[in-house]
């Protein structure tokens, strides 16, 4: 497809997502600050968000605006239900790898974690650079988790971290617990790997077992074409309980 109809398609699929979210009586909030992105977190009482995730604080973090994106979706009482996060990395010819091993341990240092990336389980990143999107920081409120809510924001935030970003791959980290259940399905994830995360330091070790996933630019398309063509489909059966 040629860039015009492909823009037509990826502005398709983006208001499919929208009207589903806003028909359920939910808001949705952009923006590309992360300041902002904190002070809606700070906004937040009595739930079960203890923390802006790692990659996202502020004091350990900063992007600039046209490298970051943030989705927050709010219910009718404009009680935060939903988060997700999403930056661009452009490596050029640095591998994702070589990023990781520079960016994690600065990232969890002034935490007391020191992460291992030496193993051969990490090799494939290797071989992946040029612009790379992470999305992240998806949460749902504990009691919308039944509501499909993480089922819109996590397709929404790779549609939108696509459009804006243009990245050859978009990724993410999803704990054991919620791949269990499937949740990189239901995401529309195309490539998954297992990451069990080695540290070096034994005495204080987080129980972060991880499995990357992945979609490249032609699975985003795809996604996106689903989405835009099926829309009466997508749009009666997203959030349904």
């Amino acid at each position: 497809m040629n860039s015009v109809e492909r823009e037509m398609l990826f502005s398709a699929a983006l208001s499919r997502l929208e009207t589903s979210l806003v028909s359920a009586g939910y808001s949705i909030h952009y923006g590309n600050n992360l300041t902002k992105y904190h002070e809606f977190h700070d906004s937040m009482e009595e739930c079960d968000k203890l923390y802006v995730g790692h990659q996202w604080h502020s004091r350990l973090s900063t992007y600039l605006r046209s490298d970051f994106l943030y989705i927050v979706v709010t219910n009718s009482d404009d009680e935060v239900v939903c988060t997700a996060t999403g930056r661009i990395n452009d490596l050029d010819e640095m591998s994702l790898l070589d990023h990781w091993k520079e960016f994690w341990p600065r990232i969890y240092a002034e935490f007391g974690y020191q992460p291992r990336l030496d193993e051969p389980i990490y090799d494939f990143a290797a071989r992946i650079s040029g612009r790379v999107a992470y999305v992240g920081d998806l949460w749902v409120r504990e009691e919308y988790r039944v509501k499909g809510l993480g089922r819109v924001v996590g397709q929404l935030v790779q549609v939108l971290a696509q459009k804006k970003f243009n990245a050859s791959l978009v990724y993410a980290f999803i704990p054991w617990r919620d791949f269990r259940n499937a949740l990189e399905a239901v995401y529309g994830w195309g490539f998954r790997r297992e990451l069990l995360l080695q540290w070096g330091n034994t005495e204080r070790v987080p129980k972060f077992d991880l499995w990357y996933v992945a979609n490249s630019r032609d699975d985003i398309d795809a996604m996106v074409y689903l989405l835009a063509k099926r829309h009466e489909e997508v749009s009666h059966r997203l959030l349904e309980s």
